[in-house]
């Protein structure tokens, strides 16, 4: 095999692919001289250059090392590895991303950096870096004279077909929103320290890039109506329209939770479907497959789209009639029962649950229309009215008898106005109940002033009297 003349050491944070081309450059050979060696290329034609993240054998690991005058394990340095806890995703810079995040067809490059040192960096194969934050330019991905894209499949990520090298490309400003989403995948990657302002509040503060990247990418489909996350990374999708994308979704971000209401709004706006019997519209109908993507996801990635679809469902609550309603809204936690589960819940009838919640004792919804099916009560408000009832008990009238353990005439005390029965402010029928805090009262009022004497001979006083002078117990034969 016929050695090359000049061999220039590789940096820590090149890519493999680029290094290569850069070999390729500085000897004057055609990118083809080397990679049509490797067996990765056997009986196939080279259509794409890129080979970061391929599976390269143990032969074209050796070939690499020998053309290029680097160990293997330098090699191996070069080449973002496969994680081996999913096919779905790589190891960059020591961190779980997601594969379709890496541009494996179109390229990027910060002419600057280039005019600095003439390299590619690992980090430009991030579908979601699109500016320099060393030099505040936008990233380019076409050359400025004849306007040819740039990608590994050509190979021209230093020198254009045309001749120009892009190095001498003048840089453009960065949109401050797309500087500023590289800047965090920069600092989340180790790149850039993390003393900027540039961060996003929360609750993306703190995600991982991996769900970042995922949520963001997600995002932007929606707004571009792609099914496929790889659809980015394509050569046909410039960096100019995935930077205006990028402002709409960092917009979102920015204004949360309410620029994201706003986003689902949209959604909903923009279905197809539409219910001319006016019945209440079904969640997949209205959300289609963003709702699919947020609730079949097993690994929490979109938690944070997740509970906030929640809410925003809450708010909308009247508008929707699904059997798998509660589920969703009962994701997480029991947000929402059912009128015959909160019965239960609180051991009470249902009639007596509705009048509660029509007269809004309890927060809940009672359909009125025939089209409306479900009753729902929120949890919470049958929790504080639990709390409630149990800091402001009342018993019913035989609960009253039990509670004192003597016979005890209620109506002739309610009718002096010692106890009051309650009928609206508690139970909104015509059930009558007493306070057990009242009765408590009362019982320590008698106690403190009904005294026997220390000869045993018991006074006999007619009920009347007490009754009148405001100590009563009630005997047998209606004396004390």
């Amino acid at each position: 095999m016929q050695k090359l003349l000049l061999h220039p050491k590789p940096y820590d944070d090149e890519t493999l692919t680029g290094y290569l081309l850069r070999l390729s450059l500085k000897n004057i050979c055609n990118p083809k001289y080397i990679f049509s060696r490797l067996n990765y290329f056997s009986g196939k034609r080279i259509n794409n250059y890129f080979i970061d993240i391929a599976e390269l054998d143990p032969h074209d690991l050796l070939i690499i090392s020998e053309l290029t005058n680097n160990n293997l394990e330098r090699i191996l340095d070069l080449i973002i590895k496969q994680n081996s806890m999913s096919n779905q995703s790589c190891l960059f810079n020591e961190k779980v991303i997601p594969l379709f995040a890496v541009c494996t067809r179109k390229a990027k490059v910060c002419p600057i950096c280039l005019s600095e040192n003439e390299y590619h960096r690992k980090i430009w194969c991030l579908v979601t870096v699109t500016a320099c934050p060393h030099h505040k330019v936008m990233l380019i991905d076409s050359c400025e004279v004849c306007y040819e894209r740039l990608s590994w499949a050509k190979g021209n990520i230093f020198r254009c077909s045309c001749g120009h090298m892009h190095k001498k490309t003048k840089g453009v400003g960065a949109v401050k929103e797309c500087l500023k989403i590289s800047e965090i995948m920069f600092r989340k990657l180790g790149i850039l320290e993390s003393n900027s302002d540039n961060h996003f509040n929360e609750p993306f503060s703190c995600v991982d890039i991996n769900c970042l990247i995922c949520i963001l990418t997600l995002l932007l489909r929606q707004l571009y109506k792609v099914r496929d996350s790889r659809s980015f990374a394509g050569i046909n999708f410039s960096l100019r329209e995935y930077a205006d994308l990028q402002s709409q979704v960092l917009e979102i971000i920015e204004s949360w939770p309410k620029g994201y209401h706003s986003f689902l709004d949209n959604i909903r706006s923009n279905q197809k479907y539409y219910d001319t019997e006016g019945n209440k519209a079904q969640i997949y109908r209205d959300f289609g497959e963003f709702y699919v993507s947020i609730f079949s996801d097993k690994n929490n990635t979109y938690e944070i789209l997740k509970l906030e679809f929640i809410e925003y469902i809450k708010k909308h609550i009247d508008e929707y009639s699904s059997a798998s309603l509660f589920r969703i809204l009962n994701k997480n936690e029991i947000t929402f029962l059912g009128l015959v589960d909160a019965a239960k819940y609180l051991s009470i009838g249902t009639d007596k649950l509705t009048r509660l919640i029509e007269n809004n004792v309890i927060i809940g919804f009672v359909p009125k229309e025939k089209n409306m099916k479900y009753t729902y009560v929120y949890k919470t408000s049958i929790d504080s009215y639990i709390n409630n009832i149990r800091e402001n008990e009342y018993l019913s009238y035989n609960e009253a008898q039990d509670y004192l353990g003597i016979m005890l005439g209620l109506d002739d005390m309610v009718n002096h106005k010692l106890l009051v029965f309650h009928f609206e402010d508690h139970d909104y029928s015509k059930t009558r109940f007493i306070s057990k805090v009242e009765i408590d009262n009362l019982m320590f009022m008698i106690n403190g002033k009904v005294v026997i004497k220390e000869d045993y001979e018991i006074e006999k006083i007619p009920f009347a009297k007490v009754i009148d002078s405001g100590r009563a117990l009630k005997g047998p034969n209606d004396y004390i």
